[in-house]
């Protein structure tokens, strides 16, 4: 856009340009509350795998106990061993999934806030568009009188 040269020109960029911010805003705030949904599946569903791998472990433990000698034991041991490997790296994807969603959360925020200082800014620039509207048609009236003689130069 270039410079406005009247103040109609200005207040009809000022209020295009603050409806385009709201749209801006709103896209940002669709985008970010879809990813948050998302982050937010993926932390639920990471949590309960976990749940599951904590309760084999368990019942893997459970069977340990029973075990008549030692060397009966060593297959559940490595099953043991596979579980909690999983369970660690279940609990690091469930940080990783809770930290996208801190941040989904904190876009979703930052849009929110943008929309609503953007839509608090409409209705004054609409206000002064409809001012200038009248204005602008005043004052080209009185630049084509002024273009006249006498006073054209």
């Amino acid at each position: 856009m270039s410079d406005p040269n009247t103040v109609l020109e200005y207040a009809t960029q000022r209020s295009t340009k603050i409806k385009d911010a709201i749209t801006a805003a709103q896209r940002r705030l669709a985008l970010a509350q879809s990813d948050s949904a998302l982050q937010e599946a993926k932390v639920m569903t990471a949590t309960k795998q976990f749940g599951d791998l904590e309760k084999t472990a368990a019942g893997i433990r459970r069977n340990l106990s029973a075990i008549p000698t030692p060397a009966d034991g060593e297959t559940l041991l490595a099953a043991l061993a596979q579980t909690i490997i999983q369970s660690r790296a279940k609990q690091a994807e469930i940080v990783t999934a809770q930290t996208a969603l801190i941040e989904a959360q904190a876009k979703a925020g930052s849009a929110q806030s943008d929309l609503a200082a953007s839509s608090a800014e409409l209705p004054g620039a609409d206000a002064a568009l409809k001012k200038a509207d009248p204005a602008g048609t005043q004052r080209a009236a009185w630049d084509m009188a002024l273009g006249g003689r006498p006073w054209s130069t």
